[in-house]
């Protein structure tokens, strides 16, 4: 029966990660924790699913793939890429991440660490606007530490906050990520400078 349960699941999840903690905890609870992972081995045994790293895995498509680690901790607004992977992907920085951060609520522990990734738990809902705001907060806060930066590039992601900003949202990030106060400022700055409504650093003040 145990087994049946995560045969299913495999079955309907093709191509996706799947961090055991995670999934244990969210789908599978009435399975003896220990009979979870010799049903995880036995699928592994079988070429069903593949080990990546320690308590992450991936069930293969009929091509033998996958979606990325990054894929599978943010989509369906569960997390975001941060730091100087983010940088790149944005085109802000061509600097290659020794180290790619992850915001994300798909873990159990406050954070988790494999290969070259850093996973924090931040437990939000990452629509669009608020990952925009997240990636703004994050480049002002690094500004200094962003090796060539592409200024267009940066400029771009600026105009994309300027255009959905809001303090209710904004209220949610600074609750769960603790920004220097500077950076709260840069912001603000920036949001009188454009007159877009709003108003940051009373968002932060008051939670302080």
């Amino acid at each position: 029966m145990y087994s049946g349960m995560v045969k299913d699941y495999i079955n309907a999840k093709k191509g996706v990660i799947f961090d055991a903690g995670y999934e244990y905890q969210r789908l599978f609870k009435i399975i003896p924790y220990k009979t979870f992972l010799k049903i995880i081995e036995r699928f592994v045994d079988s070429d069903k699913m593949v080990r990546l790293y320690k308590g992450v895995y991936a069930i293969l498509d009929e091509s033998g793939n996958h979606e990325t680690i990054e894929t599978y901790y943010t989509r369906k607004y569960s997390g975001v890429v941060v730091g100087k992977q983010m940088y790149n992907n944005l085109g802000i920085s061509d600097s290659v991440a020794d180290e790619v951060i992850i915001y994300t609520k798909k873990i159990n522990n406050q954070t988790k660490s494999f290969g070259n990734y850093k996973l924090i738990n931040i437990d939000l809902f990452y629509s669009e606007d608020l990952v925009k705001i997240m990636q703004l907060l994050d480049c002002i806060e690094n500004y200094d530490e962003i090796k060539d930066i592409n200024m267009l590039s940066y400029s771009s992601l600026i105009a994309d906050v300027l255009k959905v900003y809001d303090d209710t949202t904004f209220n949610h990030i600074v609750e769960k990520v603790n920004y220097k106060y500077s950076t709260i400022l840069n912001l603000h700055n920036l949001i009188k400078e454009f007159s877009v409504n709003g108003n940051p650093i009373r968002v932060y003040e008051n939670l302080k």
